[in-house]
Formats: C-alpha cells, sequence, structure tokens
C-alpha cells in the first residue's frame, strides 16, 4: 500500500460554469455545469450543496476536478427552494424523496447518465448529504460512489437495514481517511 497521500489538483480559476435547467417533474431545478476533461476514465460527479447554500458552494471542488487539467466531469444542482431553483409551495413539496429525485433529474439531464456514462458519484454536504443519499437509492447500480460531507442518512438503520455497529464493520478501511 502507497502511505503517501493523493496529490489534490491546483484549482483552475479560469474555468465557470454553464447554468442550465431541468424539468424535475413540474418543478424547475438549476445546475451549474463545470464541464470537465474530454476523455475521463470515471464518472462523472453530482454534488448538492447544504441548506442556505447554492451550487456555487462545491466552486473549489469544481475547479479542481474538471476543467482541461480536471479528472472528472462535474455538476452542482441547487436544491429546490435554493439559489435559482422553484420553490414549490404546495404541500410535501419538500419531501425527502423529492430531492433525490431531483438530483436523478439532473443526472440524467444534465448528460451526467446517458450515452457512454452509466454511473455517476454522487456527493452532498449538510442536507444536501441526506438528498445525496435518497438519490443514491433512486440511482441503484446507477450510483458509482457516495460522499457524504457532514451529513447523511437520519437514520442509517431505516436506510440500510443494518445497525451502525453492522454497517461500520462492513466498511473497508479507508487508510487516507483513517491515518
Amino acid at each position: 500500500m502507497d502511505p503517501s497521500p493523493p496529490v489534490v489538483p491546483a484549482p483552475d480559476a479560469t474555468i465557470e460554469p454553464a447554468g442550465f435547467i431541468v424539468d424535475a417533474d413540474g418543478v424547475r431545478i438549476h445546475f451549474l455545469d463545470w464541464g470537465g476533461p474530454a476523455k475521463s476514465d470515471g464518472p462523472g460527479v453530482l454534488a448538492i450543496h447544504g441548506i442556505g447554500h447554492t451550487a456555487w458552494a462545491w466552486t473549489p471542488i469544481a475547479r479542481r476536478l474538471a476543467g482541461e487539467r480536471g479528472t472528472r466531469r462535474f455538476v452542482a444542482m441547487d436544491l429546490r427552494g435554493h439559489g435559482l431553483s422553484d420553490a414549490p409551495t404546495e404541500d410535501g413539496a419538500y419531501e425527502l424523496p423529492l430531492h433525490g429525485e431531483d438530483a436523478v433529474a439532473v443526472a440524467e439531464g444534465s448528460g451526467l447518465l446517458g450515452g457512454e456514462r452509466q454511473a455517476v458519484v454522487v456527493a452532498g454536504h449538510g442536507f444536501g448529504a441526506i438528498a445525496a443519499a435518497e438519490a443514491a437509492i433512486d440511482l441503484g447500480d446507477r450510483c458509482a460512489g457516495l460522499v457524504l460531507v457532514d451529513g447523511g442518512w437520519e437514520s442509517l438503520e431505516e436506510a440500510t437495514g443494518l445497525d451502525v455497529d453492522e454497517f461500520l464493520r462492513g466498511l473497508e478501511e479507508p487508510p487516507e481517511v483513517m491515518r
């Protein structure tokens, strides 16, 4: 095992995203497409911000992963009620499963999924991590990875069917995190 940590790419401050809207069952969801390398060996990344933020919160990460020098296609979405996404007012418009469905609509509408791209990594921060976990469930085999930053499942037992200790025993110890 290589004990050296992975090299983090330098940010490319010259890249700017393009903004798009996707229709998620009648709700317009805005996302920023930061692009990425023309050819990438791995799946693209869909990033979801936390409460009170927007897709722009992922700018420092996007500028390291996307662009010509980057390693991944990178898309960040605005949750419903945030940024340039619609803020529906009807009862139930912010139920957790809807946030997962919105994320899947962005993954498909942005082209992160489809054609040669068969899977996507979903990353979320804070409440966005809960939405990312919902999206991962909806995506099933099309989810290549799930990154939960300072958030995640409200109830691990309910979401996975495993108690916390059993779930943790099933994970391979990631040396770059456990150091």
